[in-house]
């Protein structure tokens, strides 16, 4: 049952039209993510870059250094589980809150109570880690390090993205998707997938080729 198209760069005045869109096609109307590109600039006051880790962790030296695809939501699907602290009820609109993916929590030294500070397009935003969440990373649904509360990110220019489960039958999805909204892109995950078994199918092959070569 995972989705098998993701389609990104939705634009705001798109996000109706496209739930419209599915749904006339017998497809479940799909929930859209916001994301807004974020700088990590402090952490409990103290201002964050990558020197303050050591050389043999470069992962998370890249984290402290790169920019951010942020997201807010009201609650979380099966997919995530809160691990450490407490989620916002879905009608929360105070003081921004986020949730932090446990193992990204991890390498950075994050702990629940933090205050994280963000950077974006040259705005300051100031939020209080709620929770740590275990993701299922391969439920191939659209999902993020960092989400913020709800109406914490409003007003910050976004893009959304979605993920769909497009029935096999619908061969003309992708193209009709991009014909309506041809600022959209469409990654097709089966036939992603399809190119992938067909490399490792080859390569089977060619190890068995090696394999009764090497015995004769």
């Amino acid at each position: 049952d995972a989705p098998n198209r993701f389609i990104i760069n939705v634009q705001e005045d798109q996000v109706e039209p496209l739930r419209a869109f599915v749904a006339e096609r017998g497809i479940a109307p799909p929930t859209l993510y916001p994301m807004v590109r974020g700088r990590l600039i402090e952490r409990n006051g103290r201002a964050v870059n990558g020197e303050q880790y050591p050389d043999d962790d470069p992962r998370a030296r890249r984290f402290a250094e790169r920019e951010f695809n942020l997201s807010s939501a009201d609650g979380f699907g099966d997919d995530n589980k809160i691990v450490a602290g407490r989620t916002w009820p879905r009608e929360y609109r105070g003081a921004p809150q986020v949730s932090v993916e446990e193992k990204f929590a991890e390498t950075l030294g994050w702990k629940v109570g933090d205050r994280i500070a963000f950077d974006i397009a040259g705005q300051r935003i100031d939020a209080r880690i709620a929770n740590l969440r275990k993701v299922e990373w391969e439920s191939f649904k659209p999902n993020f390090f960092v989400v913020f509360s709800p109406g914490a990110l409003d007003g910050y220019s976004a893009s959304y993205i979605t993920a769909v489960k497009v029935p096999a039958e619908r061969t003309r999805f992708t193209a009709e998707v991009v014909e309506r909204f041809p600022n959209l892109s469409v990654i097709d995950v089966d036939a992603i997938l399809t190119q992938v078994r067909s490399i490792g199918d080859q390569v089977a092959q060619v190890v068995q080729v090696v394999f009764w070569f090497s015995l004769a």
